[in-house]
């Protein structure tokens, strides 16, 4: 598998160079030369597997075993999971009917009238809920920093680096990636930075709090996004970037994409699995437009096999 640029303007290259640069020298991001397949029989040979092995699984098909070997794979991905919460790591539950208003145009006595609404209701395919929640910062960036700062990690010491990851949060990256590495990675030294006064004071707690020699913390002032330029400057210095091992890994990581693809591809099984249904099904997945990177992800899963439709809403 390799990487090109979304703009045109690199060469192609492995899976670790990509991850390390993490934007490219034309200022481009880096995305699949070409998108692998999940096929039908790929998706049902994983309808009953769990969360780690899906994980696995669908990281194989954008990372290659020349770069990460099966048992290096297997390794990251039990150890980015283990400290989850919930044994299903990422649970995918159905909503149950809610009472509200009737249909209008229902012109029967009250009681048949509900009848008739909860009727639809069991009948109406059913509301899956993939619940993000239960990583050690309690946010769904937990599912793909662990795995991000795990390769970091296993590049840097196979290719003899210091990484240096730079940071802008406004709540949940910056503890998600520090979570990852203050305890498990020795080569990666993190840096995040967040917008004084403009994140809750657990999310300020769970980075200011901690003590470890590669974590440094920083307030600014200002809004969330006011380092997205100065971060993407600094990236493209190439020789300030190598000097000094600088990565980004807020969502313009490839990284972050091909990882936080496996939990798209996991919660469109189970919604499957919920439906009663096959894998030739159609499924809605509406995601929320602040957060286009997640349509991006789910891009990615529709175009490799997941039979779906995405919205993005706000």
């Amino acid at each position: 598998m390799r990487y090109v640029s979304s703009r045109g303007g690199v060469a192609p290259t492995l899976f670790g160079d990509a991850l390390l640069a993490g934007y490219c020298a034309d200022g481009g991001l880096y995305v699949p030369e070409a998108m692998p397949h999940m096929s039908a029989e790929w998706l049902a040979g994983l309808a009953s597997a769990d969360f780690v092995t899906v994980a696995e699984a669908t990281l194989r098909l954008f990372v290659g075993s020349e770069e990460v070997s099966d048992g290096e794979l297997a390794g990251l991905v039990h150890a980015a999971f283990a400290t989850f919460h919930h044994p299903e790591v990422l649970p995918v539950v159905a909503l149950r009917p809610i009472a509200g208003e009737m249909p209008q145009c229902v012109k029967t006595s009250p009681a048949q009238k509900t009848e008739t609404w909860l009727q639809q209701q069991r009948s109406a395919p059913p509301t899956m809920i993939a619940e993000l929640f239960h990583g050690q910062t309690l946010a769904f960036k937990d599912i793909g920093q662990g795995l991000v700062c795990s390769l970091l990690e296993l590049f840097a010491r196979k290719r003899n680096l210091k990484v240096h990851v730079l940071v802008s949060t406004t709540g949940d990256t910056g503890p998600a990636a520090i979570e990852a590495t203050r305890f498990h990675c020795k080569e990666v030294q993190v840096t995040a930075a967040f917008p004084l006064g403009r994140i809750s004071e657990l999310q300020r707690r769970q980075m200011t709090t901690v003590r470890a020699p590669n974590i440094r913390v920083l307030p600014f002032e200002g809004e969330g996004d006011d380092l997205d330029a100065p971060i993407k400057a600094l990236s493209l210095d190439l020789p300030f970037r190598q000097k000094h091992g600088l990565c980004s890994i807020n969502s313009i990581n490839v990284g972050r994409v091909v990882t936080q693809t496996a939990h798209h591809v996991w919660a469109f099984l189970r919604a499957l699995e919920g439906a009663h249904s096959h894998a030739q099904s159609v499924t809605d997945a509406p995601t929320a437009a602040g957060n286009i990177h997640q349509y991006y992800k789910m891009t990615y899963d529709v175009t490799a096999g997941c039979n779906r439709r995405t919205q993005c809403r706000r």
